[in-house]
């Protein structure tokens, strides 16, 4: 007897080596594809301004997304180039895209279109539907040389960005996003403040209320061809809208609504309207060219058709 248990506790031991030795090698084997997915990411580069990070399909948007809701560190402070026009459409926007409803920054970066496009097909109208656009919120970090064609169904949204703040900049971006909305949209951003420079940019696509979910009493907090919204030194210049922007108060062909006050210094310059801008179910107020309604911005040789639009701001 005492034979026999010696050789089963034998080959007890065995068995839980060889259960060991494949757990470890299973460990080892999935610790190296974490490292080989983070060390080689995208479609090639490392990240660097020299060599920015490959964005080629949706795969790589999803994985950029991943990266930000996760508060990934590794691709923070780094550099992303499209270099090709992404067809399949992206759902939701880069930093929102858990199903949570959570929001996270796209913070430290430079994200380069090449003159490329990325396709849009984001549809949320709960609760969590603020801060739609192709990044919900973007953070000391550069925007350019993109379009984003498509669509967006939303509380808030930009066609570019959701809300921008602390040195961000939007640089020769077009929007051509048809965004359907019930509080503040905007053709490249939804809410600009911080500090955030706009320029060169063109809004193509058409901007609408949401009358389905909110049919009566309607107050649209500011609808514009480039931002909805505009506060604290934001700058917006050199820009053009040439979509139909449909709203009952605070739209325009620029911007829809800005704040500033005497301590800050909110400077819309340079800009051309030639969409229509009109009032939608019920007569509107504040139906602008450039601002739809202005409180302390300062506006500098801007044009516009006046048989365009609105009363002018």
């Amino acid at each position: 007897m005492l034979v026999k248990n010696f050789i089963k506790k034998q080959m007890t031991v065995k068995k839980l080596s060889k259960i060991i030795k494949t757990k470890n090698i299973c460990l080892c084997l999935g610790f190296f594809a974490y490292v080989s997915a983070y060390s080689q990411p995208f479609g090639g580069g490392s990240g660097t301004q020299q060599d920015p990070y490959q964005i080629s399909d949706l795969s790589h948007l999803l994985l950029l997304n991943d990266s930000v809701m996760n508060y990934n560190s590794i691709f923070q402070n780094k550099h992303f180039i499209l270099i090709n026009d992404i067809l399949d459409s992206l759902r939701h926007p880069i930093g929102r895209g858990d199903g949570s409803g959570n929001i996270r920054v796209f913070r430290n970066n430079t994200f380069d279109g090449q003159g490329y496009s990325i396709n849009l097909a984001i549809d949320t109208t709960g609760p969590q539907s603020g801060s739609q656009g192709l990044f919900a919120l973007v953070e000391n970090s550069t925007i350019k040389n993109l379009t984003v064609n498509g669509y967006i169904k939303a509380n808030s949204a930009g066609g570019i960005v959701g809300e921008a703040r602390a040195n961000t900049h939007i640089i020769n971006c077009i929007s051509n996003v048809h965004m359907i909305c019930m509080g503040i949209c905007g053709g490249i951003i939804y809410f600009a403040r911080y500090n955030t420079i706009i320029e060169n940019t063109i809004n193509l696509g058409t901007i609408e209320p949401n009358y389905a979910n909110f049919p009566n009493n309607v107050i649209f907090f500011g609808f514009g061809g480039i931002a909805g919204r505009a506060t604290n030194n934001v700058r917006i210049s050199n820009s053009a809208n040439y979509g139909l922007i449909v709203a009952d108060s605070n739209a325009a062909g620029i911007v829809g609504n800005t704040q500033s006050t005497a301590f800050e210094n909110l400077i819309i310059s340079n800009n051309f309207n030639s969409g229509v801008v009109r009032s939608g179910v019920i007569h509107g107020k504040n139906i602008g060219c450039i601002v739809g309604k202005n409180q302390g911005g300062t506006l500098l040789n801007n044009h516009y058709d006046k048989q365009m639009c609105g009363e002018e701001d």
